[in-house]
């Protein structure tokens, strides 16, 4: 589904990405590990068109999209839900998640999915009439996730969807993460907890210094000495 052959990029003069080359099959769920600063989210920028590669070739469903716009991208199938949840704070919840279907016509479909987003996330039923802004920070990745699913992506984007919520809260978003895969949207996540990543992937790659220093599937990445020592406590 997803290719990327050295791929090169920089913010001015830093160097973010030195020839990363990883592939997504359709319908499988890829973390990329990694600490601060490794290239994770500038490897979603690339592919959102936010960042523009300097060299190398990224190829989506046969098509090469490194040079495309974003709104082309989100057209083929492509979807972040961002780092931070940058959810619109003065919009209430279901102006947020129709936001979502904004390059959508099919009107009836929409209206489905939206239904399927307020099942698969109930306490947003319960707040459709609120403020974004309003919500806890588990409710707003909720919120963002769902925004993302109202696109009907083909590939799905997820930038640290666990950072700053509670644990409870990170075992029933990831728990929502395996119900999306298995009904069919494959999912590139970025994330720094690697247990929880690795629990949920089938394949993992990891990043360091803007290069990837290792890749396997989960149980092959459990079984890696330097990545139990740097990403698994041990």
């Amino acid at each position: 589904m997803l290719q990327l052959e050295d791929v090169h990029a920089s913010y001015g003069n830093v160097h973010a990405l030195r020839g990363i080359s990883l592939r997504v099959e359709k319908d499988s769920v890829v973390s990329l590990l990694g600490a601060n600063g490794a290239g994770k989210s500038t490897v979603l920028k690339a592919l959102s068109g936010l960042l523009r590669p300097k060299s190398g070739s990224i190829v989506f469903g046969g098509e090469r999209i490194d040079r495309s716009k974003p709104e082309h991208i989100v057209r083929r199938g492509i979807v972040m839900v961002p780092e931070g949840r940058q959810v619109f704070p003065e919009l209430t919840v279901r102006e947020n998640l129709m936001l979502g279907a904004y390059s959508r016509g099919d009107r009836a479909q929409i209206k489905q999915d939206y239904e399927g987003v307020l099942e698969t996330f109930p306490i947003l039923k319960v707040k459709a009439k609120n403020f974004a802004g309003t919500l806890s920070g588990g409710q707003q990745q909720m919120l963002a996730i769902g925004r993302g699913l109202m696109a009907r992506p083909k590939l799905l984007l997820l930038d640290e969807p666990s950072l700053g919520l509670a644990p409870i809260i990170v075992q029933e978003i990831f728990s929502v993460i395996r119900d999306i895969s298995k009904r069919g949207t494959t999912i590139l996540l970025v994330e720094q907890n690697a247990n929880m990543a690795l629990d949920v992937s089938d394949y993992a790659y990891v990043l360091e210094t803007g290069q990837i220093s290792g890749q396997g599937n989960s149980q092959q990445m459990r079984e890696n000495d330097e990545v139990r020592r740097a990403y698994l406590g041990g």
